[in-house]
């Protein structure tokens, strides 16, 4: 398949055909990208707070938040009477330990965010397998055997890591259309199909991020299209890679009428 990270692909996003404005999937995580930004940590060290979230009230605060905003997107629906109501609860207790756990193992691998990684980085198998775990967990919760929760939770703490994974749109519109190469090495390592499922969809990502030679400018584009300076998407994100690629992987695949 021809390259998905392109510029006429941010200018082919469907977003009035999905719902899914630009400006929503930037803005709706800064609200806890800012409550991250409370945290203390080593700037001569590190050049971002992303990995700074402890086992404290501000973590907590942020748990709150992104159950509130995906519970108004009625992420947390299921078929089964009364689970979604005991979900939340499960997630304020858990969700924090699940963060931690791939943060610490994040920090031990040395990666700062998905932008910095190659296919043939020696840490990246033990990055992609972390990233699969901690969604598989939080899909466990729920009892489901997709990634989609476990993606969208991870990504609001995270989203220079986790790519936002959808069944309707990301699964059925465009994975179906990709060519996924998901090492034996990975597949080894990871025992639930969930966990496949999405290191698959990661790996797609991380693959084709390498061969771009122009990330900064798509990048531009994606905030121009969501009014966002610069500077501000530099102070709430590390980097957005995970963000731009699901904007032009949707932009590569999913037609409107219009064309």
């Amino acid at each position: 398949m021809s390259a998905i990270i392109r510029l006429q692909h941010v200018a082919q996003y469907p977003q009035k055909k999905i719902g899914w404005y630009v400006e929503d999937l930037l803005c709706f995580p800064a609200a806890v990208a800012s409550l991250r930004r409370l945290n203390e940590y080593d700037w001569e060290v590190t050049p971002h707070p992303t990995l700074s979230w402890k086992n404290d009230a501000n973590l907590r605060r942020a748990v709150r938040l992104t159950c509130d905003l995906l519970n108004a997107w009625q992420a947390f629906r299921s078929t089964v009477p009364g689970l979604g109501e005991e979900l939340i609860p499960t997630i304020h207790q858990r969700l924090p330990d699940i963060v931690l756990r791939f943060q610490e193992g994040a920090r031990k691998l040395g990666v700062g965010r998905i932008l910095d990684v190659i296919p043939s980085d020696p840490e990246y198998p033990s990055l992609l397998v972390l990233m699969a775990e901690a969604v598989d967990i939080v899909a466990g919760l729920k009892g489901v055997k997709n990634p989609m929760l476990g993606s969208k939770l991870m990504h609001f703490f995270f989203p220079e890591f986790f790519p936002v994974w959808d069944t309707e749109w990301i699964k059925k519109q465009c994975l179906s259309k990709e060519r996924m190469e998901l090492s034996k090495i990975i597949k080894k390592r990871l025992s639930t199909g969930v966990g496949l499922e999405y290191a698959s969809y990661v790996d797609l990502m991380v693959r084709d991020l390498s061969k771009v030679t122009d990330y900064y400018a798509i990048r531009k584009a994606c905030l121009q299209m969501a009014w966002m300076e610069d500077e501000v998407a530099d102070w709430l994100y590390h980097d957005m890679a995970p963000t731009v690629f699901e904007i032009c992987l949707l932009g590569k695949h999913v037609k409107t009428s219009l064309r």
